[in-house]
């Protein structure tokens, strides 16, 4: 009985939470925003990121200040829905504190290889220092790849990426590292939903997946190929191994001419079908607007309640880096249609 009662709490706090999400109209009024302090005005008075931006003082909004406040709200709306079901939620919690710390392991070293560290203090998430055992104020002291070992040497992630110090000559491979950290990320991921979901749910949350998965791994190679020209042992190495496509087929997209000549390679798979049916102007969006595509579905219609939690939760993160986006073109004196060209939701 209180397994249904926090399975039925579950799916109706998740489609609550998601009925609450920026709408049309939301983007709109916020691509009409001319500053930074513009874009928080509107979320704090008209939006459910009220409460999450209740401390964000008016006037000369920092940036940094607000991102990390809208980390924080994707952090807590995933324990208001997870304390439903406590021993699911905290294996589910796992994955979203590893999320973050991927975030912000690539970003601080994104920073350090164009010698910018000590920049990650303006966007470290001040509130998550008490989730997790990465240093995250060492993060912006460092000078070195070794100093960057010493933030995180009381994590999980210390063992996986010292393999990846360069030598004096070299630069940081973040390619890899990222390659490393998602493979990471995924096995844990596959594991909870192994050990913790029924069968209907396991294969729903498998499909969601998979497909994301495909997507990501068909954009690498073609970016790859694109402006890096590596080898086909180096695209080989990058990419997650898990998902659907089959190794002869990844094979042939490795050795494709063009884009073109890859999207006839995989035309007849379900990734293929999808990405034919949505439009984008970027490739790098391919994978994020499918993944909102099939996780809009399953918030709506299906009926397993850790899949439209964790549908739900993806689809705040993809909000949230709309948001970002935003106020990164706002920053930037970019125009309203070039914003929104960057952004995913629903247009009607």
């Amino acid at each position: 009985m209180g397994t249904m009662f926090a399975s039925n709490a579950i799916l109706a706090k998740s489609r609550a939470m998601y009925g609450k999400r920026l709408k049309s109209n939301d983007y709109m009024e916020l691509l009409s925003c001319s500053s930074v302090d513009e874009v928080s005005s509107y979320l704090k008075q008209n939006t459910e990121y009220a409460s999450a931006l209740s401390d964000l003082g008016e006037g000369n909004v920092h940036r940094g200040h607000l991102e990390d406040l809208l980390r924080k709200k994707l952090f807590f709306d995933f324990a208001k829905i997870g304390r439903y079901e406590f021993s699911l939620g905290e294996s589910f919690f796992e994955y979203i504190i590893s999320r973050i710390e991927i975030e912000q392991i690539m970003h601080s070293l994104m920073l350090l290889s164009v010698g910018r560290a000590k920049e990650y203090i303006y966007s470290m998430p001040i509130f998550f220092n008490n989730h997790t055992r990465i240093d995250l104020p060492q993060l912006s002291k460092m000078k070195t790849f070794k100093d960057f070992l010493s933030a995180i040497k009381d994590s999980k992630y210390y063992d996986l990426l010292k393999q990846y110090e360069p030598s004096s000559d070299e630069k940081i491979n973040l390619t890899l590292i990222e390659s490393s950290l998602y493979t990471n990320l995924y096995s844990t991921l596959f594991n909870i939903i192994n050990d913790t979901l029924n069968d209907s749910a396991r294969a729903e949350m498998y499909e969601m997946l998979n497909v994301y998965i495909d997507a990501n791994n068909f954009v690498r190679i073609m970016r790859l190929k694109k402006y890096y020209h590596p080898s086909y042992d180096y695209i080989e190495s990058i990419l997650l191994p898990f998902g659907t496509l089959e190794k002869k087929m990844i094979n042939d997209l490795i050795r494709a001419n063009n884009l073109d000549d890859a999207l006839l390679i995989i035309r007849n798979t379900k990734i293929g079908k999808m990405i034919t049916e949505i439009k984008y102007d970027y490739l790098d969006e391919v994978a994020n607007k499918i993944k909102f595509m099939v996780c809009n579905h399953n918030v709506r219609y299906s009926v397993n309640p850790l899949v439209v939690m964790l549908s739900y939760i993806f689809l705040l993160e993809i909000e949230i880096s709309n948001i970002i986006n935003i106020v990164e073109g706002v920053r930037y004196k970019l125009n309203s249609e070039e914003i929104d060209r960057m952004l995913i939701y629903n247009r009607n």
